[in-house]
């Protein structure tokens, strides 16, 4: 069970700190479950980087609402993403 309230209509995402990571593919899959504590089950979403003050981020969006700076959406897994 959600704690929160999922409302489609609006923009989830979080961005997830690339340190500390031994592999690139560690870090896809700390994306993939930080987007499953979030989203219900079977919700589509994308991983998104970005620009935010000087620095690159990295994370994952749903319901993408506004433009960020230098903006990416990408699929690093080349399959539909969902939680």
């Amino acid at each position: 069970m959600y704690a929160m309230t999922f409302d489609a209509e609006k923009e989830y995402g979080n961005v997830i700190d690339g340190a500390g990571f031994e592999s690139g593919i560690k870090y896809i899959e700390a994306i993939i479950e930080d987007a499953k504590k979030t989203l219900p089950p079977n919700t589509e979403f994308s991983f998104i980087s970005w620009t935010d003050e000087g620095k690159r981020r990295c994370g994952w969006v749903y319901n993408l609402q506004r433009e960020r700076p230098q903006q990416k959406l990408f699929n690093p897994l080349q399959a539909p993403l969902k939680t």
